[in-house]
This record gives C-alpha cells, sequence and structure tokens, in this order.
C-alpha cells in the first residue's frame, strides 16, 4: 500500500516540460521577475525592432509566460510586451531562423529578454541578457515557421541596477502564428 501512493506520488511529481529557474527581487515601480508556473510555453517568428523603433531583424522567439492563453492574447494585442494590458513575467529566448543547435551569447547571434510587466506601466521593464561565460540557449526541434521548438537555456540577464541574474531551464512550445505580427523591441 505505501509503495503503490509513493509511486503515485512520484508520478505526480514528474518533470514539467517547461520550466524556469531564477528570479530578480522587485522595485517600488517593478514586479518581481520570476515564473514560478509556466502557464504559456509558445513559439514563432518575430520582427525586432532597436529603441527607436527601427526594424532590425527577424529572429525565432521562445516565450515562457506566468500568463494562460498568451497566444490569443499576442493576436488582439500585438503590442503587448511594450504596453501590457495585465501583470505578467516573460521569458524571451531569441535565436537564428530556419537553424535548431547550441548557441552560445557572445558567439552567435542569439538575444534574450526577461520582461516583469506591470498593466499599465508603459514600456514595459525590459532586462536583457549579456554576454557571460557558458550561457546559452540549445534548441533540438524546430518546425519551418519556428514553432513546436524544444531545449534548454542558461542565460545572464542585467537588472536595472547593473546585477546580474541566471535563469535557466528547459522548454517544450506550441506554435503561435500570432506572433509574426508581434514586434519585440530591444534595449
Amino acid at each position: 500500500m505505501r509503495l503503490s501512493a509513493l509511486l503515485v506520488l512520484a508520478a505526480a511529481c514528474g518533470n514539467p516540460d517547461n520550466l524556469v529557474l531564477g528570479g530578480i527581487s522587485a522595485t517600488a515601480t517593478i514586479p518581481v521577475a520570476s515564473i514560478d508556473n509556466v502557464r504559456s510555453a509558445i513559439s514563432g517568428i518575430v520582427t525586432l525592432n532597436d529603441a527607436n523603433g527601427n526594424r532590425i531583424g527577424q529572429k525565432v522567439a521562445i516565450i515562457l509566460t506566468n500568463t494562460s492563453g498568451l497566444c490569443t492574447q499576442l493576436g488582439s494585442s500585438p503590442d503587448y510586451f511594450q504596453n501590457p494590458p495585465q501583470d505578467y513575467v516573460a521569458l524571451i529566448l531569441l535565436t537564428p531562423l530556419d537553424q535548431v543547435g547550441f548557441f552560445y551569447f557572445g558567439r552567435d547571434p542569439v538575444a534574450a529578454l526577461v520582461i516583469p510587466a506591470a498593466k499599465g506601466v508603459k514600456p514595459a521593464t525590459r532586462y536583457p541578457a549579456v554576454n557571460f561565460p557558458n550561457t546559452y540557449i540549445a534548441d533540438s526541434d524546430l518546425s519551418g515557421t519556428g514553432g513546436n521548438a524544444r531545449g534548454s537555456f542558461d542565460i545572464a540577464v542585467v537588472d536595472s541596477f547593473s546585477q546580474v541574474h541566471e535563469f535557466y531551464g528547459r522548454f517544450k512550445t506550441g506554435s503561435c502564428d500570432a506572433l509574426a505580427n508581434v514586434i519585440i523591441a530591444m534595449p
């Protein structure tokens, strides 16, 4: 009987497909940046803009967030990551188009952002990833439209006080066609 109970408990505590470990403390105006429960895991091709709004290219975006139904929300609010309609925390990993592999920060054309957003606060705070030894994004599966990504990551992001914070974990996403209309502003 005890063995059966332990096996049921072990099955219930299995490894989730999506996991984000790491966090950044809150400030007076910025919420805590941690994703204790990944409720949406999506990927697709996005357009990147610089801080002045100039288009700088496209990447595959892998997005993990504590918000349910993110793809549907992006369909009605393509400016979701600049003009937050609700509180959320999002981790955005950006990799080259049509490529899978092991991408190192500082060597390969990758980027990442952690966005701890507060409803109505514009623009949403963005903590960028920085070049740090052994930080990477690994993607072992990807469809032609950037969807259904699977892999892992270990990144270092810098907060508004220039402190470096590690985020690491794994992902298995679903495809989100709404990302084609989303523009992500890079800091």
